[in-house]
């Protein structure tokens, strides 16, 4: 889809969620409702399709109250960096923030998984979980310990897999010494499990950290927004299959008393917003992948396959640190409520295939 094309259909979206708004202020006049301003952080780095799908939110919300309120963002570094963008808005500092979740899984480690689960649930499914099957209640039950709401942004697809700079990684064996930067907690242990050094390193940070020598590798992120932030100027090579992250959710997280303030009508229009935010962050993440796949290979990044035997050696650590994180209590509730959800989804999903989500089957060839 060419831009003058992915603009219409943002265009169109975004009349929809102004219907929506019309609806939701019950027949009162855009002048009749209060102006409020919030100051949004974020941990998004601009020029990337994330700090892009971080604006979708604000942005509807401003033209569904006829600008009437408005929230302004800030870049990382402007107010917070990245890995205190949740502290801010926990003290006060500012109403909202656009952030990972599992940055701030130090403070409470069921908010890793809200995140992601290192080889979990694929996009498609973290969405049906969120929405039918309960994990909006749990997400909320979690952010409120902090006195927060949680409101899904839009998911990350597949992410890329393992960058690395000099050194290809053939085999679990390569993994050995290796200074890898990770966020998702499950992979960093596992990582360390399988002999390399893991480093949870902000975004904005990593290409100058591999291009010192820092790191030797990373994850980031999916294939687009890496591609927006050079990271195919820098490496070598490419690790398939993606195993350690097949989704990710991005929050737009509020202050808890500060939406209680709100009136009904705005409240409804963040979450209307929200909801609109994330089908239209989420399809555009899995769609723009396929573009950034090809970019990295058309830039000379050579892709290598590790075998079955790393494989079942990688999935075998990541079932062990699984295990481990279900000694807590609120890791465990968010884990095992998705595994519910599979299991409930198994009979479907098997009767399906092979023309079930992701297939490829024949279509007009």
């Amino acid at each position: 889809m060419n831009k003058k094309k992915r603009f219409v259909t943002r265009c169109t979206i975004v009349a929809v969620v102004i219907l929506f708004g019309v609806l939701l202020t019950n027949g009162y006049a855009a002048d009749e409702l209060p102006t409020v301003k919030w100051k949004c952080v974020t941990s998004m780095g601009q020029g990337t399709i994330w700090w892009d799908e971080g604006l979708a939110i604000p942005k509807m919300v401003k033209e569904m109250s006829g600008g009437r309120f408005t929230i302004e963002v800030f870049p990382p570094g402007a107010i917070v960096p990245s890995f205190q963008a949740l502290d801010a808005v926990v003290n006060g500092s500012v109403e909202c923030c656009n952030t990972w979740a599992s940055y701030f899984g130090g403070k409470n480690r069921g908010l890793n998984p809200l995140d992601c689960v290192g080889a979990g649930m694929n996009n498609w499914d973290r969405i049906i979980w969120y929405y039918q099957h309960g994990g909006e209640d749990i997400a909320n039950e979690l952010f409120g310990t902090f006195g927060l709401i949680g409101i899904m942004n839009y998911v990350n697809c597949h992410e890329q897999g393992f960058l690395t700079k000099n050194k290809p990684i053939n085999s679990v064996e390569d993994l050995k010494g290796m200074k890898l930067r990770c966020a998702n907690p499950e992979t960093r242990e596992a990582l360390v499990a399988l002999g390399a050094q893991s480093i949870n390193m902000p975004g904005g940070e990593v290409y100058e950290g591999l291009k010192r020598g820092v790191i030797d590798g990373l994850e980031m992120g999916t294939t687009y927004p890496d591609y927006q932030m050079g990271l195919h100027e820098i490496v070598d090579y490419w690790s398939v299959p993606i195993w350690h992250q097949r989704s990710c959710s991005h929050w737009f997280i509020v202050s808890k008393k500060a939406y209680e303030k709100l009136p009904s009508e705005y409240q409804a229009m963040l979450k209307t917003a929200g909801i609109a935010s994330c089908m239209l962050g989420s399809t555009e993440q899995e769609y723009m992948s396929a573009e950034g796949a090809k970019k990295f290979l058309e830039a000379g990044v050579k892709q290598v396959k590790l075998d079955d035997r790393s494989m079942a050696e990688i999935e075998k650590a990541m079932v062990k640190v699984k295990k481990d994180f279900m000694k807590d209590p609120n890791y465990k509730k968010v884990v095992a409520s998705m595994q519910e959800y599979l299991d409930y989804m198994r009979y479907w999903s098997e009767l399906t295939r092979p023309y079930g989500p992701t297939a490829q089957p024949p279509f007009t060839k």
